[in-house]
């Protein structure tokens, strides 16, 4: 899915969540509006009808350089 790869549905769920309560996707919701305001759900959803998103490498290496410095900000940060 090409949600997968968008940084605004990627969260940390603890373990029961994950595990007992598939997700316990209405709380997941309800966070997602509390971070991103309404239309989070709808922009989404609208991403994941596409389809699969299909990466050329150009696109891959830029996104690792996106990621390498968000590392080391967050290593400034002492995070």
């Amino acid at each position: 899915m090409i949600t997968r790869w968008d940084e605004r549905n990627v969260h940390a769920q603890c373990w029961a969540c994950n595990r007992f309560r598939n997700g316990n996707k209405e709380d997941y919701a309800v966070h997602l509006e509390k971070m991103y305001g309404h239309g989070i759900l709808q922009e989404l959803q609208a991403l994941k009808d596409r389809g699969e998103m299909i990466f050329k490498r150009e696109k891959i290496e830029a996104l690792i350089e996106v990621y390498k410095q968000k590392i080391k900000e967050l290593e400034k940060q002492g995070l």
